[in-house]
């Protein structure tokens, strides 16, 4: 894990002394291999997945090959430092002014770090996309087909053997929460391995195509849902808040009085736009609401809690919200989420 293969790409009139002594000082047993241009770098090979690039006064075209690199696994090849007047956002560059070996040990440590830092978070992302990807496509396709052959068996089985119908439902309703999980993990996983720019969403449409996904639900609920006639524009991912509204109105289904209203709405303060699902039920213990919105990385420090409200929190977040829960009583809930407004670009 210590070994370190450094390139210094350097002009030959290039004073490389301190740049030598600077390198062996932060990584004494470091090799070195010496180019002209990064080109030439590139071809030149090493056994060790820690490399550090050195530029010596390069020029911005050098600076972005350099930057771009990768190796054999799309992964970032090497941290890069130039040494130069030549500033750039894509690397750490230090002026000749500022030249000194104790200095320079210090940044090319930093920069080798960072580099380190960052192969490992775009593998753990990669990661994540492969589970999310995966996940949904290699669980949900033999799930279908169990609950296509459930539907058969229904038809086929007729109302001669009740014990049977039942236990089919105990398979149908179990199908339903596992297919849930997985929809709401691979939503987590995918919102935050590949973040989307926030755009201008219709809240009215986005309410539209949740309730009419979950029609049938609302239905098998007895419950009704209410809505103000008009909702505003917010600033956010269209797709994130559909999954919130999705998740809260079905956790307001779950324990909703049949009958009892369940109520959407939304107003307008200083800190955004705040939206809300009211339902009549029994309210959320006290000692159970400062851990309703519980972050997800945090789960596995309980894992019997829910993944409904983690999944919100964590798409509220991403988009610059939060989240909030109250009680009206003993017998209502109020859970609410806030987004920027649009207003306030």
């Amino acid at each position: 894990m210590n070994n370190i293969t450094i390139f210094l790409v350097e002009p030959s009139d290039a004073p490389g002394d301190i740049t030598r002594k600077a390198a062996r000082e932060a990584f004494p047993s470091a090799q070195f291999i010496s180019s002209r241009m990064v080109a030439d770098a590139m071809h030149q090979t090493s056994s060790s997945d820690r490399q550090l690039l050195v530029l010596t006064d390069p020029d911005e075209a050098e600076i972005g090959l350099a930057a771009q690199a990768t190796d054999a696994e799309n992964l970032p090849r090497w941290a890069v430092v130039v040494l130069g007047r030549n500033r750039s956002d894509l690397v750490e560059t230090v002026s000749p002014e500022e030249c000194s070996s104790q200095l320079l040990g210090r940044v090319f440590r930093s920069a080798m770090r960072q580099h380190e830092l960052l192969r490992e978070n775009l593998q753990l992302r990669g990661d994540l996309k492969t589970v999310a990807r995966r996940f949904r496509h290699d669980l949900l396709s033999p799930l279908n087909c169990i609950n296509i052959s459930c539907e058969l068996m229904k038809e086929l089985l007729g109302d001669n053997t009740s014990l049977v119908q039942r236990q089919i439902g105990v398979i149908d309703k179990s199908m339903a929460e596992i297919s849930q999980m997985i929809e709401r993990v691979c939503d987590l996983l995918n919102a935050s391995t590949d973040p989307r720019p926030a755009t201008a969403v219709s809240m009215e449409d986005v309410i539209d195509a949740v309730l009419s996904q979950l029609e049938a639900e609302i239905q098998q609920g007895g419950v009704i849902v209410e809505r103000p006639a008009s909702w505003p524009q917010v600033r956010g991912v269209a797709r994130w808040i559909e999954v919130i509204w999705r998740n809260l109105i079905i956790n307001a289904i779950q324990h909703s009085e049949p009958s009892k209203p369940i109520n959407l709405g939304w107003n307008r303060s200083s800190e955004g736009l705040r939206f809300w699902v009211s339902n009549q039920g029994e309210a959320v213990p006290a000692a159970l609401e400062p851990r309703l919105f519980r972050r997800f990385d945090q789960l596995y420090r309980q894992p019997t809690a829910g993944l409904g409200l983690c999944l919100v929190q964590r798409l509220v977040s991403l988009q610059g919200g939060y989240c909030g829960y109250e009680r009206v009583g003993n017998q209502s809930s109020v859970f609410s989420f806030t987004l920027p407004d649009i207003l306030e670009k």
